[in-house]
Order: structure tokens, then sequence, then C-alpha cells
């Protein structure tokens, strides 16, 4: 019995430790790319940035850019350790991460084909004109 709960574990840990890798990693680059940068630079300028957490455009305030990615990379971390520890971690590590890689937002795909990510000199009317018309 305890050969089965240890080849389970071993399994869980095995499977879990390279999707949660890629998951992190995927934040970290993504949080780390130009268009990313020009985006938020964008966003700034109308008093908002780009959440990585949620995927949509969020007001400055207490939060900033930094600590969403750090809270994004939190949580993928977190349904990592559930991975590692149980067969029904992971399994939801695998939706999370099926559902972070393949089931883009819409909205996401638009905002970062937009002028927002290319253009870092845009003035604060375009923004908004932007902002307001990828809402």
């Amino acid at each position: 019995m305890i050969e089965i709960i240890a080849g389970v574990w071993a399994t869980c840990f095995l499977i879990s430790l390279p999707i949660t890798f890629w998951n992190v990693r995927s934040v970290v680059q993504k949080a780390k790319s130009p268009q990313f940068k020009t985006l938020n630079l964008n966003l700034a300028k109308v008093g908002m940035f780009w959440s990585l957490s949620s995927d949509g455009f969020q007001p400055l305030g207490e939060r900033t850019a930094k600590d969403d990615t750090r809270k994004a990379m939190r949580s993928y971390m977190l349904i990592g350790g559930l991975g590692i520890f149980s067969v029904i971690g992971l399994l939801l590590l695998i939706a999370v991460s099926l559902s972070m890689h393949l089931l883009v937002n819409r909205t996401a795909q638009r905002v970062f084909a937009s002028e927002l990510t290319q253009n870092p000199n845009l003035d604060a009317e375009a923004t908004q004109a932007l902002v307001t018309s990828l809402s």
C-alpha cells in the first residue's frame, strides 16, 4: 500500500514540476516582453495597467503591474504545489495550464495586436480611445 501511495506521489511530482515551471516561465516572459512594457507605459498615461492575473485592464492605485505580476506568479506556484502533493491538485494544475496557454482571452489577443503594444509615444487621448474601443 505504501508503494502505491509513493508511486502516485512521485508521478504527481514528476508531472507537476515541469508544468509549474512552464507556467511561471511564461508569466515572467510575458512580464518582461517589450510589448507588455509598452502596453503598461501607455496605460499608465490614463491611470491603468494590464493585469496578468485577470487578463484585463485595471485601474492604477494601490496595486501596480509589478504587484499583479507577483500575484499571478504566486497563484501559479500555489496551484503547482497542489499538483505536486495530490492527484486532484494535478488535475487542477493541468486544467489551469490548458486554459492559460490554449484558451487565450480574445480581448487580450486584440490588445496585444493593437497599437497600444507597438507605439510607446501614444498620447493620453489616443490611449484612452484605444482602451475604450478594445474594452
